[in-house]
């Protein structure tokens, strides 16, 4: 066996991985787009951790070497066997982070060999992974580590590119970005704390910046609770916003559809929301925004951070129009909206509607379906009762919809509901945007810096400034629409078409 080797390579040994691998990979690397492929090679391996029970994660570093060990936990032997299979998950229950056979197989991506054995009880065993004339090949080989309690070794001989990458500056950085509070001593679900080192030197969690405003994040969602923290920091950085962490993992930094105003950069702060692990999407560096946790999270903390704005005196200055003007371009937008499903379903803006009400005098006849949110008022009028179920889709609770021959009698009254439509204003911003839709606002800013805007006020007259106005919050929320999968991206010319041309027509 030479040095660079972790294991023999018996060729009449060597067995085919159990699907097609070298297609598979090319997928996988294609998978990654919010983190490089040496980044996921350290963040896949954390993820198993957080998902098994380990307590404690080592990455050992050496020339052409990286050795991760993970102590505190093992593969069973039906797990162990299947990890050649790497297109079926080893890993089955709510919240996990991702899988076994995702979290080795991107290591082929850096590597010549990969050994890993492991010992879970009374079982111990490794395997050999390797790129045989350019193909993926996997052996049985012959454990070798001791230790007294259960854990699994993943000792990589690096591919010659790679072989200076895994530095532990390198390993440390990607640690600090991708689990901030897990390196802070955070505690995770049902155990305790996950332990980082660098070759036997602890890892240190990332270095806060200095504050001057903090304020507690709270919320709770499918009966959990979620919370964080927001600060005004005194120094900006590249990006503001709040950091979402589900199950120790950083996974993105959002506004919540919140305009921050031009201290953004100085707004940041983290929230532990776990209950959005289902919500999790490829390389888990995005959350999936027309899911109803996200929906039910961003409509509790939305409120919240646009409190702390307006605490720390943190918006622009807003460019004052005549009302005559708004309340013509607010009546064209969201009566526009309302002829539009996919439109109306990210219009977040509170409005009055007429809605079903369940009354056994009702003139309507309907069902009870599932997907509603409450509002005030029963039979008596609109300000009296605890709340009624009315059609929506945030809540799983029932709510009657029109159906003829149904078995419940209804009424239709006008109410307050969350949804349907949206807000326009003119602030300055720093983007070379248009404008910009807030769903955590419920508003459109149409950027009073942009010379179209600037083009228009020229022009005089408020039939083009409402139609400025108008076409830029159309644009907005279009591209909101898009972007969050309401509509597709393919079909969106052909939509906007269509909105526009109804446009004309109003």
């Amino acid at each position: 066996m030479k040095n660079n080797e972790l294991f023999e390579v018996d060729v009449k040994k060597l067995q085919d991985f159990r699907v097609d691998i070298k297609h598979l990979l090319e997928n996988i690397k294609d998978h990654y787009t919010g983190i490089s492929i040496e980044e996921a090679v350290i963040a896949e391996n954390v993820d198993n951790c957080i998902d098994a029970s380990y307590s404690e994660i080592h990455f050992n570093t050496g020339t052409g070497r990286l050795e991760i060990l993970m102590l505190g936990d093992g593969m069973s032997k039906d797990v162990f066997n299947e990890l050649h299979g790497l297109a079926v998950t080893t890993k089955i229950g709510k919240g996990k982070l991702g899988r076994y056979g995702w979290g080795m197989k991107v290591m082929f991506f850096v590597a010549k060999q990969i050994k890993i054995e492991t010992q879970k009880g009374k079982y111990h065993d490794a395997q050999g992974w390797v790129l045989f004339e350019g193909e993926p090949k996997w052996l049985k080989v012959k454990p070798t580590r001791r230790f007294d309690e259960d854990f699994t070794a993943i000792d990589i001989v690096l591919k010659d590119e790679y072989s200076s990458t895994y530095t532990p500056e390198f390993i440390e950085r990607t640690l600090q970005e991708l689990y901030p509070t897990l390196l802070g001593g955070l505690k995770l679900p049902d155990r305790g704390k996950l332990k980082f080192f660098i070759n036997s030197k602890k890892v240190k969690p990332p270095q806060m910046p200095a504050y001057v405003k903090r304020k507690e994040l709270k919320a709770k969602v499918n009966g959990e609770r979620v919370g964080g923290y927001i600060f005004l920091i005194k120094e900006g950085v590249e990006k503001g916003g709040i950091d979402i962490i589900v199950l120790g993992r950083k996974i993105e930094r959002s506004d919540f559809g919140v305009h921050l105003g031009p201290r953004s950069n100085q707004i940041i702060g983290y929230i532990h929301a776990n209950v959005l692990w289902p919500c999790l999407r490829g390389d888990k560096t995005n959350i999936a925004k027309r899911t109803r946790e996200w929906r039910e999270l961003s409509r509790q903390i939305a409120p919240q951070l646009q409190k702390f704005i307006e605490e720390i005196g943190g918006l622009e200055k807003e460019e004052k129009l005549p009302k005559e003007l708004m309340k013509y371009v607010h009546e064209q937008i969201n009566k526009l909206i309302s002829e539009f499903p996919e439109l109306r379903d990210i219009a977040t803006k509170p409005r009055k509607r007429k809605v079903l009400i369940q009354n056994p005098n009702g003139d309507i006849e309907s069902i009870l379906a599932e997907g509603s949110e409450r509002v005030s008022g029963l039979f008596g009028g609109p300000t009296e009762g605890s709340g009624v179920p009315v059609a929506s889709d945030e809540l799983p609770e029932m709510a009657p919809i029109e159906k003829k021959r149904g078995d419940i009698k209804s009424k239709k009254v006008e109410r307050r509901v969350k949804k349907g439509g949206v807000e326009i204003r003119a602030y300055p911003l720093d983007e070379e945007v248009e404008a910009k839709y807030f769903p955590g606002d419920g508003k459109v800013i149409v950027n009073s810096n942009f010379p179209t805007y600037r083009k228009a006020e020229k022009l005089g007259g408020e039939k083009t400034r409402a139609y400025h106005m108008i076409r830029c919050a159309i644009e907005a929320l279009l591209e909101h629409a898009v972007k969050i999968g309401e509509i597709d991206e393919e079909a969106a010319k052909e939509y906007k078409t269509k909105v526009l041309a109804r446009w004309g027509e109003m």
